[in-house]
């Protein structure tokens, strides 16, 4: 074979492998592009739902109430044991399948917390106003014990069963009426009150007729001139239903 046809054989090579680089070239842009607008894609619904191999809805992911998305994971019976819901006032809920038992956690307007629930709300802890708190509940879902903190102030609040006494515990500034410790009978029939403020300490007893005693420092009003006198820490005043002194000593 002469030298002009090597060369003319060389050319055909060349333009050969020129389309294949083109051809490889175009098809390669392809699936780039492809890819790309691939992950731009935008799907949209008003619901989504996921299935098991047997067919059974196992999460869903839908609009409620107009504006709130929510999304639920169901089991293979159709219970729900977890949702969470979006919009102004979102929430999670976990429960345990079978029971009235659950937990919700949740953030709107008024307060953030969490509730444990069984038929009724039995524990829930929470910030109200910048000030947290946590309640305990009796099976009826009646509030029994309430601790709360607020900037000034902090109490305890225990109730009995049938809710006709409650005792509370407080310790304070001196605005927010110092520290003390009192017992009442919701009916009204005894009240007992140590405090301790500003003024001094001061144990105070009362019936339900309204009489009492107090125990330490104590406002009196001077029934022959009218004029206001704070007795000392080491005194006793008996008061009657209107208030008027019936005995003091010193």
């Amino acid at each position: 074979m002469d030298i002009n046809a090597r060369l003319e054989k060389l050319e055909r090579e060349n333009r050969r492998m020129k389309k294949i680089s083109i051809v490889a070239a175009v098809v390669l842009s392809c699936l780039i592009l492809g890819g790309q607008a691939t992950t731009k894609k935008v799907v949209e619904a008003n619901e989504f739902v996921l299935k098991d191999t047997d067919g059974k809805v196992r999460s869903r992911l839908s609009m409620e109430i107009g504006t709130r998305p929510t999304l639920s994971f169901y089991d293979a019976n159709g219970s729900i044991p977890l949702s969470l819901a979006g919009g102004d006032e979102p929430f999670v809920v976990l429960s345990r399948v079978g029971t009235q038992e659950s937990v919700q956690l949740g953030a709107n307007q008024a307060f953030t917390g969490v509730g444990i629930y069984e038929k009724n709300i039995r524990a829930g802890l929470s910030v109200q106003k910048g000030s947290p708190g946590l309640e305990l509940y009796d099976a009826e879902g009646k509030a029994r014990t309430t601790i709360e903190t607020s900037e000034d102030r902090s109490s305890i609040d225990l109730s009995n069963p049938g809710n006709t006494a409650i005792s509370s515990m407080w310790a304070g500034s001196e605005k927010s009426g110092g520290s003390g410790v009192a017992v009442t009978e919701t009916a009204g029939t005894f009240r007992v009150i140590l405090n301790g403020n500003i003024f001094g300490p001061q144990l105070a007893l009362e019936d339900k007729q309204g009489y009492s005693t107090e125990i330490g420092k104590s406002d009196l009003v001077l029934t022959k001139t009218g004029r206001k006198e704070q007795t000392p820490a080491a005194s006793i005043v008996l008061f009657d239903k209107d208030k008027k002194v019936l005995w003091s000593a010193p």
